[in-house]
């Protein structure tokens, strides 16, 4: 099992998955009449704090998602990379920051990360999907196989 976690030096890091259904369905996937339409999807900062997404919102956050195909063990697979960033707490050394992926008008999933900011790198120690917690420093990146379950 290859999990795909990486990272670029600075202030942020890049977090890649993928999205299937629970028979295994590449739900990214446009050749799948049942995937998200790529043009409906989009990573979003809910500014006022609603979970709708309207006009009150920040404008897709340009250059920080990425819809692309990757091959598999033989196999073509659609993911998303999003670009991580968060606030600094000032009681810790973390970085905390959260978003919404919109993947279709009626499918809206809350994405909230930690970064640990290191003087030369940052990580994400920790990946939440719909306050479901993907990975953390706790239970190690090699837990998650990188799908997301829809």
């Amino acid at each position: 099992m290859e999990v795909q976690h990486e990272s670029i030096p600075g202030p942020d890091v890049i977090i890649s998955f993928s999205i299937q259904s629970k028979e295994g369905v590449d739900l990214l996937n446009p050749d799948n009449p049942l995937s998200f339409k790529h043009g409906d999807i989009g990573l979003y900062e809910d500014i006022q704090l609603t979970k709708e997404v309207t006009r009150e919102w920040s404008s897709d956050i340009d250059g920080k998602m990425e819809i692309y195909k990757w091959e598999e063990n033989g196999k073509e697979v659609y993911k998303i990379s999003i670009l991580a960033q968060g606030e600094k707490n000032l009681d810790d050394s973390k970085k905390y920051g959260s978003c919404y992926l919109k993947l279709s008008d009626e499918v809206i999933d809350e994405i909230s990360v930690e970064i640990v900011d290191e003087m030369t790198y940052s990580y994400v120690s920790s990946f939440s999907y719909n306050g479901t917690v993907i990975f953390s420093d706790e239970n190690g990146y090699v837990d998650w196989d990188g799908v997301i379950i829809k």
